[in-house]
């Protein structure tokens, strides 16, 4: 009875060691598609934003970043930012939220742009893309 326990046992732990290495795997499958979309994403801000607002971008366009979201636990994201000043002193990431929301300024109006809310919709779909390759990691793993 003890070989049958001690099997069973012995079993289950390689079962459970099979798992964790599913889990550790799914969860850099994950991490990749979210790089892969956040890079995707910063691209398709900078064509909308040149195409927006043509050729005096550049300095605005040379300072976005894409930088790691900083949270508790175990989140995993990035942030759109931009460093640095333009020749006169203003900084680009007053410029980039000025194009983006808009701002009164004195008796003037200047219209938003939503050049970075314009290119979020895909962003909305990530979870299923996530999903979809995790369930392909896990279909390849059974096989």
């Amino acid at each position: 009875m003890e070989d049958v326990e001690d099997g069973s046992l012995a079993s289950f732990a390689d079962f459970l060691q099979d798992l964790d290495k599913m889990v550790d795997g799914a969860v850099d499958v994950a991490k990749e598609v979210i790089d892969k979309e956040a890079t995707a994403w910063k691209d398709r801000v900078a064509q909308y934003l040149q195409a927006k607002h043509g050729g005096g971008t550049g300095g605005l366009l040379q300072s976005m970043r894409l930088v790691p979201a900083k949270r508790k636990g175990s989140y995993h994201g990035h942030r759109l930012e931009f460093d640095g000043y333009d020749p006169y002193g203003r900084p680009y990431q007053a410029i980039a939220n000025t194009l983006n929301v808009g701002t009164v300024q004195g008796n003037r109006i200047v219209p938003p742009s939503h050049f970075i809310d314009n290119v979020a919709p895909p962003l909305r779909q990530l979870n299923n893309k996530i999903m979809e390759a995790v369930d392909d990691y896990v279909a390849e793993q059974d096989t």
